[in-house]
């Protein structure tokens, strides 16, 4: 597997730990960086053990203990385990955000990732206390390596897009825009691959020039152009020719020791079965299952969230799911090597396929069989069944082609069934995102055809409840005509931007709107400030209610200005602090204060953070 399964699942507990940040509680993050260090040190102890007795027993000429078997097993997942501690428990999330710089997607996600690097980078060490050497956590730390480069690109477009009005606005507002921006980023980013590749792994030309037109003319045989041969020098990972296809850059890597040690007819098979792949294009399949399953099924399992507990057993469900989705790819996988062995065939002949096959199994090259790819016994076993009937190779591509037909209706069927979720979720951002634009007119007016549709789908409804004797499910949700709701939080903010707007056309200004919004912020937290010495002495609890009311009026306003701004880190935190004098935490003050330190305060923000935080 060219990138950690270690890797996959560290992503996959961020995305988990990062659901905890809609909460606000200030407890969250206090000990994050006492807890890290008590596993950092829990972490050495125990490779420090495990290393002293077998060191012991070694010097002793005696066996090592049967606990420590399990315990060395244990020791790779280990970094894993231990980030969870200290995503969960830990709230290392929740340090970051309040205590390092969170002006960067890319250097925030850094920052989340940083214990679980940390703890791979010290595996190495602990390995070569344990084995002698570093090179079994080496290998798995490379194939981190491999994948830093794609997830930084991701996250430097996620900081690029807000550098322009309408891309904040889309990424900020509307549904699945953001995630689509990431799939397009690894997509575009896909076909530099064999350059991080080659650095990561040594790759060097052919040992012998006469080897070149031997390949080159098995693959203008096949009918293949642009492919480049080149030696992968002693890597035990790849037991075989490996393919990179990046677009035009089409590299077969060849281990030095099979060019060595293989007979002509054994490397031809090889390679040839390789080449096959390109022509029955079984990488551009695999990648497509690789992306759409994902996408479907968290779109099934996550949109339909309606509560903090339904959110969290959603996510308990993806993450059950990446262990399904890795076993589908992996029986893909496995079924499309064999396809392009079945190809290999047809075009060099069974016998000598297996022949070939046969003997590199009893020459001990097979690596047996692993997750993602057959051994050369089974690729020998399926051939020899093949040849035998013909009937076997007809089941054989029809299963395959049956099972990726499921896999399709299966993902169409995940996406119709969220369709109606996915429309009415766009819809509901399309005010705000309007909003976001400085387009007020069109916000407003897109927000009451929306509280229209709802009113007419509500009364719709009664309508069959009185029908059916009320045994009818709401389908309208989040919507409360006699409470609070998303509809009433945004028509405020629509009315507040609609007196921001003067008659000579200052609508879609969003610098001027800013600036304006930031103006009466401004002036609501001097009311509240006044409110508040003016009236503490004769009638506390009135100055106490009329200061929180200019508060959240001035929380409103900032909420405007951030929409309409790159530089949204400085609102906020002053919005952190606004809420911390609400509620009167202390600690998220100081907090709120330690984050306007490490920022940039614009001349107009001046006024408004001295009144927050008292200085």
């Amino acid at each position: 597997m060219p990138v950690s399964l270690s890797f996959l699942l560290a992503l996959l507990l961020r995305i988990l730990a990062g659901r905890q940040e809609t909460v606000y509680d200030p407890e969250l993050g206090h000990g994050a960086l006492t807890w890290f260090f008590a596993l950092v040190s829990a972490f050495l102890l125990l490779h420090l053990l495990a290393g002293s007795v077998r060191v012991w027993a070694r010097d002793r000429n005696r066996t090592e203990p049967v606990w420590l078997l399990p315990l060395r097993s244990l020791l790779p997942l280990l970094p894993l385990v231990l980030y969870g501690l200290t995503l969960f428990p830990g709230g290392w999330l929740f340090w970051v955000d309040v205590s390092l710089d969170p002006r960067w997607q890319l250097t925030r996600e850094f920052y989340a990732l940083a214990p679980y690097l940390w703890f791979e980078i010290l595996s190495l060490l602990g390995a070569l206390r344990l084995h002698g050497t570093p090179r079994p956590s080496w290998l798995r730390l490379r194939k981190v390596f491999a994948a830093l480069p794609l997830w930084a690109a991701v996250w430097v477009v996620q900081d690029l897009l807000p550098l322009h009005p309408v891309t904040r606005a889309m990424v900020d507002e509307l549904p699945l825009i953001r995630p689509l921006s990431m799939l397009l980023t690894a997509l575009v980013f896909l076909p530099l691959a064999p350059i991080w590749v080659r650095w990561l792994y040594t790759v060097g030309p052919l040992p012998h020039a006469e080897y070149e037109n031997v390949l080159s003319s098995i693959s203008k045989r096949l009918g293949l152009r642009f492919v480049r041969f080149r030696t992968l020098w002693e890597e035990p990972e790849f037991p075989g020719p490996v393919l990179l296809n990046g677009g035009f850059s089409r590299q077969v890597l060849l281990p030095q020791r099979e060019m060595k040690d293989y007979t002509g007819t054994e490397l031809e098979v090889l390679l040839v079965s390789s080449l096959q792949r390109i022509l029955h294009r079984l990488g551009l399949r695999l990648m497509l299952l690789a992306l759409l399953l994902p996408l479907a099924f968290l779109s099934l399992f996550v949109m339909g969230a309606t509560s903090q507990i339904a959110a969290y057993l959603q996510l308990t469900v993806v993450g059950a799911f990446v262990f399904l989705l890795i076993g589908m790819l992996a029986y893909f996988r496995r079924r499309y090597i064999l396809e392009a062995d079945l190809a290999a065939a047809e075009d060099l002949g069974h016998e000598v396929c297996v022949e070939s096959l046969a003997s590199l199994v009893s020459s001990g090259e097979d690596p047996g069989p692993r997750l993602f790819e057959p051994g050369l016994a089974e690729r020998r076993d399926f051939l020899v069944e093949a040849g035998r009937s013909k009937g076997f190779v007809r089941f054989f591509g029809r299963a395959t082609r049956f099972s990726e037909l499921c896999l399709l209706v299966l993902v169409l069927f995940a996406f119709g069934m969220t369709w109606s979720d996915w429309q009415e979720r766009w819809d509901q951002a399309v005010p705000s995102y309007e909003l976001s634009l400085g387009s007020i007119g069109k916000a407003e007016q897109s927000l009451e055809a929306q509280v229209a549709h709802y009113r007419q789908e509500r009364r719709r409804l009664q309508e069959r409840r009185e029908q059916e004797d009320g045994i009818v499910i709401d389908a309208v949700q989040g919507w409360d005509e006699d409470g609070y709701s998303w509809a009433e939080h945004l028509r405020d903010l629509i009315s507040r931007a609609r007196l921001l707007i003067h008659e000579d056309g200052d609508e879609g200004d969003l610098p001027l709107l800013r600036q304006r919004a930031l103006s009466r912020a401004r002036l609501a937290l001097l009311r509240g400030q006044r409110a508040s010495r003016s009236r503490e002495k004769v009638t506390g609890l009135e100055g106490k209610a009329e200061r929180n009311a200019s508060f959240e009026q001035a929380f409103a306003w900032f909420e405007l200005a951030r929409r309409w701004g790159p530089e949204r880190s400085t609102i906020e935190a002053l919005q952190l602090g606004l809420i911390s004098r609400l509620f009167e935490d202390a600690r998220g003050l100081r907090r709120s204060q330690n984050l306007l330190r490490r920022l940039e305060i614009p001349t107009e923000l001046d006024d408004s953070v001295r009144i927050v935080f008292g200085s």
